[in-house]
């Protein structure tokens, strides 16, 4: 095989971490959490499984200790969740769109 086994798998951790972020940080906003729990959450659900895996393995210290560069991906998508969140709930607050549920209060 002449291609580089490293680089691949770091795409995949990469990926695998930014679902996560997301997936964490959606709960996190539809449960109504502020900025910091959302951060939270994101961060917990992307890392967690894998601290879990290294604290099992006996790694020491866990990788997600070794190297920010993951915390730092799940942070950076937790705050651009819960920003995409804010700004469509705000946009359906505005006057000039209506939602389904007012369409119906005028019928």
């Amino acid at each position: 095989m002449n291609g580089n086994y490293l680089e691949f798998n770091v795409f995949f951790d990469i990926i695998g971490t930014i679902a996560f972020a997301i997936s964490g940080a959606i709960l996190g906003c539809k449960k109504n959490m502020d900025i910091l729990g959302v951060i939270v959450l994101g961060l917990v659900t992307a890392l967690g499984g894998g601290f879990v895996r290294d604290l099992v393995l006996g790694i020491n210290p866990p990788n997600m200790f070794q190297n920010s560069t993951n915390a730092l991906i799940s942070t950076a998508f937790a705050v651009l969740v819960f920003i995409f969140f804010f700004t469509k709930e705000k946009f359906f607050q505005l006057s000039l769109v209506k939602t389904h549920e007012q369409i119906h209060d005028y019928n």
